[in-house]
């Protein structure tokens, strides 16, 4: 019964925190617009677009390695926790450098996507 009711507060907050992040969005959304201008909206925008889309490139390593290192962390077996750190440590080292160079390829590109992004959007 417990665990029931921790879940059912947890799903609460969870939706409360979505629905108040989601809001925010709309009220800062709406400031930008008032107070820097529709243009600089529109870049701030793409390169919100341009963030999101390299940050699919984490793949939820995040909880992957939450999920893994609580076994070890719980049982005190330091040299596995040590090992996982380690894969850890060369997997977000790729990621990385793959984000670098993502935002590299595509600062050509920034003027093109721009342009189109604004006339997308009138």
């Amino acid at each position: 019964m417990q665990r029931t009711s921790q879940s059912v507060k947890n799903a609460t907050f969870s939706i409360g925190a979505q629905l108040i992040q989601q809001l925010m969005k709309v009220l800062v959304r709406i400031a930008f617009i008032r107070v820097i201008g529709q243009e600089y909206l529109g870049i701030n925008g793409l390169f919100a677009d341009i963030l999101a889309a390299l940050q699919l490139v984490e793949l939820g390593i995040g909880p992957a390695i939450a999920y893994s290192l609580y076994k070890p962390l719980s049982s005190g077996d330091t040299e596995k926790v040590k090992s996982l750190m380690a894969l850890f440590k060369k997997a977000y080292r790729f990621i990385g450098i793959f984000i670098i160079i993502a935002g590299l390829l595509i600062m050509p590109f920034l003027r093109l996507l721009y342009e189109w992004s604004t006339r997308r959007c009138i």
